[in-house]
């Protein structure tokens, strides 16, 4: 039997879906983000703690982050497999040439010649004043910075050098004028033509054993600590903190803090950190995607022995591996994550284990020498990587950061 709805009861029902479908579109927007809230919680003890017992996962993890030798070791592999099957892929003959436009901020690479480590090393930098005849012109960002002379042949490469995440640039310098002015881009996000890491780390298949790191845990003595100079960055890692120690002992060092630790050596404060400290805070400034910088990186530095807890824009979870850090966004409030970190203290061998896991990874120095030589290869192949950017500001900008929603 057919069922007649009242004109009215339909208009009446239309009218309250239409009502409802906004807040479903925002809601579905904000979890977009990857930065979750309060109901994406995640709090599972198997998210932090992998099922296997041997630390064998964190030598099966794969990540771009993660690489078997250190930047330069890798290249010079990659340079003598490359002689020794005869093929360096496409290859023009001519050594190309590279210059920073005016004052170079890493003019050091023409000194070093980081292009001799590389599978393609037909490079070379050229002094800034002699731009005009490089193959490729590396603009440091557009800040106050006029505009570029046109390029002096067809072929020019035009770089958009930027390591910066976007909130630290003046985005009112991004006119329209840049726009089909690049034609690639030099960051640390992924996405970039030429990726730079930070950092990259390395596994090590013979990390000290675990009783070293129960010995360790047994000797620690305070919670949290934290060494920050940038006061109030917008990612609002201040006010976490702030809230963090109505709930637990942190401890602050530098400009921000009552604390002090020498810079140099770095040794002093890394064996501070490992003798005395459970918890370190590598909190970023930005929260923007795949940016991580030394704040993370520098605690697997070898011999550095302190679990890092993450605050930041990038998908931690997907790039490093389960048991070698704690991120604050699988706890809805800062007072979880310190009773969580309370309890690791109060669990020592579940600690240890922690520690033990972190240190079958190792930093490995910087990102650049693979960046350089991603240059180089690209140049010698403009057939295969030749594009432009009609809308450079977008990229620059567009859906790159997000807005602190911690508590």
């Amino acid at each position: 039997m057919r069922v007649r709805i009242p004109k009215r009861v339909a208009v009446c029902c239309l009218c309250a879906l239409l009502s409802i479908l906004p807040l479903m579109f925002i809601n579905v927007q904000k979890h977009s983000s990857p930065l979750p809230s309060s109901g994406d919680v995640i709090r599972s003890d198997d998210v932090i703690m992998p099922e296997d017992n041997d630390g064998d996962h964190l030598l099966r993890f794969t990540s771009p982050y993660i690489r078997d030798h250190d930047e330069e070791t890798e290249a010079a592999a990659q340079k003598g497999s490359a002689k020794r099957s005869g093929n360096n892929g496409k290859h023009s003959e001519r050594t190309k040439t590279v210059a920073w436009f005016g004052e170079g901020f890493r003019e050091r690479f023409k000194d070093d010649h980081p292009f001799e480590r590389c599978p393609v090393s037909d490079c070379s930098f050229l002094a800034s004043e002699d731009a005009s005849k490089a193959d490729a012109v590396l603009f440091r960002g557009v800040d106050g910075r006029e505009m570029p002379p046109p390029r002096s042949h067809a072929r020019q490469v035009y770089v958009l050098y930027d390591m910066e995440p976007p909130m630290h640039v003046t985005e009112k310098y991004w006119t329209d004028e840049w726009n089909g002015v690049f034609n690639w881009t030099w960051n640390f996000r992924r996405d970039a033509d030429i990726w730079e890491p930070t950092n990259y780390l390395r596994p090590t298949k013979s990390p000290p054993p675990k009783t070293f790191f129960l010995e360790l845990a047994e000797k620690k003595s305070k919670p949290v600590a934290w060494f920050v100079s940038d006061c109030g960055a917008v990612s609002r890692r201040d006010d976490y903190v702030r809230e963090l120690q109505r709930h637990i002992a942190v401890d602050v060092f530098g400009s921000c803090g009552n604390l002090s630790c020498p810079r140099l050596p770095q040794e002093i404060c890394f064996n501070m950190l490992t003798e005395q400290y459970f918890f370190y805070l590598s909190f970023e400034n930005a929260l923007c995607r795949d940016y991580v910088t030394e704040k993370f990186f520098n605690k697997f530095t070898p011999g550095v022995h302190v679990l890092p807890i993450v605050l930041g824009g990038a998908n931690y979870s997907q790039f490093f591996p389960k048991g070698s850090f704690i991120d604050v966004a699988w706890f809805a409030h800062p007072k979880d994550l310190a009773q969580y970190m309370k309890n690791l203290m109060t669990d020592k061998a579940t600690y240890a284990e922690l520690l033990w896991r972190k240190a079958h990874l190792q930093k490995s120095g910087r990102g650049s020498q693979a960046a350089v030589c991603e240059l180089c290869k690209r140049l010698h192949d403009l057939d295969t990587y030749g594009k432009r950017y009609d809308n450079i500001k977008t990229w620059r900008f567009d859906g790159q950061c997000f807005p602190p929603e911690w508590f």
